[in-house]
Order: C-alpha cells, then structure tokens, then sequence
C-alpha cells in the first residue's frame, strides 16, 4: 500500500525582515485535511567550538534582547551567499566575532533548531589550533567579549545553569559525542 503524503497548497508571506521571513503555508494532510502552518524562514546557522592550543575554548559573551541579559555561547551565526557553504559561514564568524582564525576544521554535524515551525539547520564545526589574528570586526549592535574557557569545565557549566542556549548545548553534545571529542577527554573507546 503506497503512503500518501503531505501537500502544501499555497504560500503567502507574512512578513519579511533582513534576517528571516515568516509565512503562512496552507497544507493538505495525508488522511484530506486542510490546515494552516507558520513558518519561519531563515538562513541555515553555523556554531564553532574553537580550542586553543591549551584545550580551552574560545567563547563569547552578548548581550540577548529575548532574554534581557548577557549570554555566554559560541561563535556562530548566519550563513552569508558570500560564504559558498557552512564552513565558509563558520570561518567568518569566529574571525567578525573573535579576531580568532584555526589550523584545523571538522565538520561535526547539524540540528534542526526547531522543525515545527522553523526550516533552517545549525551546522557545528571544530576550529583546532585556534588563536588571535585580527581585531573583531563586529556588526553593527553587536557588543561581545571575548572569554576562554577550559574545556573540561563545559559540562559543568551546562549543569549547573551557566551555560543556557539550547544550541550551543546541541554543539557541544556533537562535539562530546565525536570521536575528536572523546579523545580529548580522554574517554576514546575503540569503536
């Protein structure tokens, strides 16, 4: 028996911003229902765990008007045409935001921040052999500081409410999760 699938019927923008746009899609369920979805539309995300050459990772601190305070995360944002790919996006983001640049890059994988009403994927990448190059080159409204913290104390921080946005958790577990990452804890297993 061949499984019917879903169906969108129109699309009609609600709104248009520089960084995202958001629309109303009309869709036809599999069982013949019609229904509304929203849908916020926005580039493809980059986050970069950039390690120093003394296991510690170069991090950033901004200040986020959602949450009405100071943010500890990683260097990342959106993807740029300019880019030509993710790792292009993660190559200028840690050097804008950080006056970083690294030796080495690994892609170590993507989320879906959120699917049900979101379209976009945030690809994490490991900078190794990170280190100053350059000033920041900030966008305008930004203000971050620049902190490094040991690697071995992330976990921590997730724990106990230190480390709080959901995606650079997400990073960090594909990074924890990774080969490169357990052998740097120390946890490599064969396999």
């Amino acid at each position: 028996m061949r499984k019917r699938s879903w169906k969108r019927l129109s699309r009609r923008d609600i709104l248009r911003a520089p960084m995202f746009s958001f629309v109303d899609e009309k869709w036809r369920t599999p069982g013949g229902r019609k229904t509304s979805y929203y849908i916020l539309n926005t580039p493809d995300w980059v986050n970069v765990i950039a390690l120093d050459g003394r296991k510690q990772v170069v991090m950033i601190r901004e200040y986020r008007c959602g949450v009405a305070r100071r943010v500890l995360e990683l260097p990342g944002g959106c993807t740029e045409a300019r880019d030509r790919g993710p790792l292009g996006a993660a190559k200028r983001e840690l050097l804008e935001e950080t006056g970083f640049t690294a030796r080495k890059w690994q892609y170590l994988g993507f989320i879906n921040p959120n699917p049900a009403f979101q379209n976009n994927r945030n690809h994490t990448f490991l900078a190794l052999g990170a280190h100053p190059s350059a000033p920041q080159s900030l966008d305008e409204g930004e203000e971050i500081s620049v902190v490094r913290i040991p690697l071995r104390r992330i976990s921590g921080l997730i724990k106990t409410g230190k480390l709080t946005h959901a995606l650079v958790i997400c990073a960090f577990h594909l990074f924890f999760s990774s080969r490169e990452g357990r052998k740097m804890l120390g946890k490599d297993t064969a396999g």
